[in-house]
């Protein structure tokens, strides 16, 4: 059978749908139709003993016992979780808001689960995900029952002895070293209708005390982990990279973007940045004319500011040869520009903010279109 550690096979990145449902004051009792529940129920030891496993092609099913404590969930009171076993041990925090039962794992990231049942003795939840390859989507439905211990301790804060033997290589301390905000240097360098790409420097001073870092987002001011995130894999031998922020909400909704770092067992933000996507007050679309022998962009733009509008398309003709022309400065104005239709793989439209740099996108059209 496949390892049905409470991570599962989801990449780091993976964030899914919630829906929790409710439990009533019976001990084993959950009322379907109520959206509110105890929380302080999921406080505890929880121990797995049923599983199963579907997609396309496979249905797979396990029973353990308590005994066997094939895989511990830990959910404390303070916000603090772990999940391990035999060969596996990973802390985190959790948090329930809503329907939401959210989870950030330091060593695998964000995760998300559909609790169906939820008492003072039973857990259920169900997780559904998507191959990394997208080839397959994938359910798993497991099933805890709650215990007054376990073998291993529970307590993932508890400072370790660097000489024991069993001390694993990354342990988690609850020590934070100071931080400064310039550590994560960020400036948004592209913004779409669905997306937002952050480029950011590091600080290589401190890379090695960071044991994650990544961006959070919010339609909501000082966004953490347990909302939207995207990271990065922290290399000590490069000292920048690019993040992009996948977004759910209609075109034209405004966000609010900062970086974090996991420094030993804790989260330290940084400086926030405020961005609208494009779509309500920047509109630029690009396509094809009629008769095809040149290309239309449209502009729309009713915000007080300035920006160059560029046209961007790499040529299939001539290895690394790019088009980026400057179609003049635009304020708050409406129109159309036309440009010859350059023969490329792809090409898109972009207004670039004169004083802050940041480039508003069109669509991307490709040549087969």
């Amino acid at each position: 059978m496949r390892k049905c550690k409470f991570y599962f096979i989801a990449s780091f990145f993976m964030s899914l749908v919630i829906s929790l449902l409710s439990c009533s004051k019976d001990d084993e009792g959950n009322n379907k139709h109520e959206n509110t529940y105890d929380e302080s129920l999921l406080v505890g030891n929880w121990v797995l003993t049923h599983v199963i496993y579907e997609d396309d092609e496979e249905y797979e099913e396990d029973h353990y016992s308590t005994s066997e404590e094939y895989d511990i969930i830990n959910f404390q009171e303070d916000g603090y979780c772990r999940n391990f076993c035999d060969s596996w041990d990973d802390s985190g925090r959790w948090k329930l808001s809503g329907d939401a039962l959210t989870l950030f794992y330091y060593g695998e990231g964000r995760r998300t689960v559909t609790i169906t049942e939820l008492s003072s003795s039973v857990l259920s939840f169900e997780d559904h995900g998507i191959f990394s390859d997208g080839s397959m989507e994938y359910t798993y439905i497991m099933t805890y029952r709650k215990v007054k211990s376990v073998s291993t301790p529970v307590d993932p804060d508890k400072p370790v002895d660097p000489d024991d033997p069993d001390t694993p290589d990354d342990p988690v301390t609850p020590d934070v070293p100071n931080i400064p905000s310039a550590t994560i240097k960020s400036k948004i360098y592209e913004v779409y209708e669905d997306k937002i790409i952050v480029d950011f420097t590091l600080d290589k001073e401190y890379i090695s005390k960071m044991r994650q870092m990544g961006y959070c987002w919010s339609t909501k001011p000082n966004p953490t982990v347990f909302d939207s995130t995207e990271g990065s894999t922290l290399n000590p031998n490069k000292e920048s990279g690019r993040v992009t922020c996948e977004l759910k909400e209609a075109v034209g909704t405004t966000y609010y973007i900062r970086a974090y770092a996991l420094v030993g067992s804790e989260f330290v933000y940084f400086d926030e940045m405020k961005v609208q996507s494009v779509g309500r007050d920047i509109k630029l679309s690009a396509y094809y004319s009629k008769d095809k022998d040149k290309i239309a962009v449209d502009y729309n733009i009713t915000r007080n500011d300035v920006f160059t509008l560029y046209f961007y398309a790499p040529l299939t003709s001539g290895f690394g040869r790019v088009v980026n022309d400057d179609l003049g400065i635009l304020g708050k104005e409406k129109g159309t520009k036309y440009v010859i239709n350059y023969s490329c793989y792809y090409y898109y439209a972009y207004l670039e903010d004169v004083l802050t740099g940041i480039r508003y996108c069109s669509n991307i059209v490709y040549k087969h279109e």
